[in-house]
């Protein structure tokens, strides 16, 4: 009773080797060589390859029964996949974003192989969901279903005064800025940083915030919409730093009028610098515009006393409609000064006053030619405006337009 047993058991030892290293092997001493196996067909044919078998030899294909198609294992074990081209992987593998078979997994979903947070790229390879069309290409062709266009942004500097060309610019584009209140941030300030050079590639169809740095400037800002074209924004305007006591004051406006820079002695009105009268002891007009789009620069030197400074339209008049559609800005630079917000001295760019349409929709001030943007002052008339008593800018809030009366803004009586 005791040998049957062992026979058995012996039988099922060499059936269970054997199928560790192939199927349909002939019966043999164990050698190693590459045995390719092709039967059951050509509709359940299929290839694969071991590295044993037995007495040398690979099966034939005439162990199989020929015009046998129905092969119904399909050539693979039942914990394997079968590719198209019929070779066989582990079921595992199959739809977990890599190539296992020659093609890859045909019947595999687009989301197959990746975490709920990751994009799947086209090669079935993983990314991050927060990086896809984010205008860099982490996928090898970058992500090919975002539908953005990049374009190159190229960007140039120059002197507000001279005119020059400004040479080793830092430039920094920001997306996600404040549209309301960017002049004068830094940094994380002005938004999320998505280039630093001239020449960058961006993402289309978007509004961005340019900050250009350089030695011996203020730091400038500009606006730019972007569509679907490069674009050259070489019209950047840069202001040089200042000395102690001087302040500049920069005019811009984008309409075709003629928009004139003036800043007045408060106590003496015959103190007036102006497109005729370009210089005085307390500040000089350095660049002037005939028409707009413009841009005019004044800088004030050794201030003593109260200065302030207004916006002619020469020849024409501020309507709610022309400022709506295209408001003037005046931008403030101090050496050292104390602006609106507060006792805190501000070294550099202080402020940046623009017109209100609804300011110019008040029925006082519809029709009129003078804009006063605000003024410079000290705590005491005669005193020097630098050192501990720094100059003070304050902008104007009420009484701010005015008629013209012998050339000059008419004395405001009310709003």
């Amino acid at each position: 009773m005791n040998t049957p047993i062992k026979i058995v058991l012996l039988l099922a030892t060499f059936f269970a080797f054997g199928k560790s290293f192939g199927r349909n092997e002939p019966h043999g001493d164990t050698q190693a060589v590459d045995c390719v196996w092709s039967a059951c067909g050509s509709d359940c044919a299929r290839t694969k390859t071991t590295t044993e078998s037995y007495g040398g030899t690979c099966a034939e294909a005439s162990a199989c029964n020929p015009g046998d198609n129905s092969c119904p294992l399909s050539g693979c074990d039942a914990s394997e996949y079968m590719c198209a081209d019929k070779s066989c992987i582990p079921s595992i593998w199959k739809c977990d974003g890599e190539p296992d078979c020659d093609s890859d997994e045909d019947s595999c979903g687009v989301t197959q192989g990746c975490d709920a947070s990751e994009y799947m790229c086209a090669d079935k390879s993983c990314i991050p969901s927060i990086w896809k069309c984010d205008g860099e290409p982490d996928c090898d062709s970058d992500e090919d279903s975002c539908g953005v266009t990049q374009v190159t942004l190229s960007m140039a500097a120059y002197d507000v005064v001279s005119g020059e060309v400004i040479s080793q610019v830092t430039y920094s584009v920001y997306a996600d800025y404040n549209e309301n209140d960017f002049m004068g941030c830094s940094g994380t300030e002005c938004g999320q940083i998505v280039a630093t050079a001239s020449g960058a590639s961006v993402p289309g169809d978007e509004s961005y915030l340019i900050v250009a740095s350089a030695s011996g400037y203020y730091e400038a800002y500009r606006e730019v919409v972007i569509y679907d074209d490069d674009i050259d924004i070489n019209d950047i305007e840069m202001s040089s730093t200042l000395n102690l006591g001087q302040a500049r004051v920069i005019l811009r406006w984008m309409n075709t009028n003629d928009l004139d820079l003036h800043v007045y002695d408060a106590h003496d009105i015959s103190n007036h610098v102006y497109w005729e009268n370009r210089q005085a002891w307390f500040a000089t007009l350095d660049a002037d515009t005939a028409t707009g789009p413009g841009v005019e620069a004044m800088q004030l030197t050794d201030l003593t006393g109260t200065f302030e400074v207004w916006v002619e339209i020469y020849g024409g008049s501020f309507t709610e409609q022309l400022v709506a559609d295209s408001p003037a800005s005046v931008e403030i630079y101090c050496h050292t000064c104390v602006g609106d917000d507060g006792d805190e001295a501000t070294h550099g760019f202080v402020r940046s006053v623009t017109q209100s349409a609804n300011d110019v929709a008040n029925a006082a001030w519809e029709g009129k030619s003078w804009w006063k943007a605000g003024e410079f002052g000290a705590p005491k008339y005669g005193e020097p405006l630098y050192g501990e008593s720094e100059v003070r800018w304050t902008t104007c809030t009420s009484g701010c337009y005015a008629e013209t009366c012998d050339g000059h803004p008419c004395p405001v009586t009310g709003d």
